[in-house]
């Protein structure tokens, strides 16, 4: 008996408690919570969390980057984002995400060991700092190696649609298991086709429109509508 495959997961980004809220009500079926959209994301507040907790009975994956700029990591930071980990996995996060690569511009294997170790076994997903990686096939290999069970990447720097056939090669090397979601500037006029090159289980998007800081919900909408369609 074979099983039938699930529907494409759709994740929004919030960095508030009002774009959980639209982001919820508009269908997501994940949040990745942050705070400063600016910059593109730093580790939200215990009260941050708890309160997108109290809103949504959604998987909430949280963002662990202590502050903005590389992802070069000193030993004061890895003791930021291991803290976090563990204050933010017993209040309830579901999963993690985050990055960190050495002077050789690769996976750093000694922070990123040392921030999974604190997850309590909890889902980690390498983030967007792969976008600066190379030879990405090979940092993919390891960082299946090491115990993540997703990556966040628009395969390149630029966008994922900009960078999909690099998408379409990483997904060939990752394991069934193993979530790679495309992300970078996703939108509904070219999700339909990106998912039918990539075909991943979960894209990511914060669905916000220049002018605004807060997920637009008719977006929301049309990219779930674009993964129903090619389901």
């Amino acid at each position: 008996m074979t099983t039938s495959p699930e529907k494409p997961c759709l994740e929004i980004a919030c960095f508030s408690d009002e774009s959980v809220q639209i982001a919820a009500q508009a269908g997501a079926q994940r949040i990745e919570l942050g705070e400063d959209y600016s910059c593109g994301g730093t580790t939200p507040s215990l009260q941050r969390l708890l309160s997108a907790k109290s809103t949504t009975s959604l998987p909430i994956h949280v963002l662990i980057r202590n502050r903005a700029g590389h992802f070069l990591y000193e030993k004061d930071d890895l003791e930021t984002m291991a803290s976090s980990i563990k204050t933010l996995a017993t209040n309830g996060a579901d999963g993690f995400v985050f990055g960190a690569l050495n002077s050789s511009n690769m996976p750093d294997e000694y922070a990123c060991q040392l921030l999974l170790e604190q997850a309590q076994g909890k889902p980690c997903i390498f983030h967007r700092a792969f976008d600066e990686i190379s030879e990405q096939e090979k940092a993919l290999e390891l960082l299946q190696k090491w115990g993540f069970s997703g990556l966040l990447t628009s395969g390149g720097l630029g966008s994922a649609w900009e960078n999909r056939h690099q998408l379409a090669r990483l997904k060939k090397h990752a394991t069934q298991n193993f979530q790679l979601m495309p992300g970078g500037s996703i939108r509904s006029a070219h999700l339909a086709e990106l998912h039918a090159l990539v075909n991943a289980t979960a894209y990511h998007s914060a669905a916000i429109f220049p002018g605004s800081a807060l997920p637009n919900p008719t977006e929301i909408q049309q990219l779930l509508a674009c993964l129903s369609a090619s389901f």
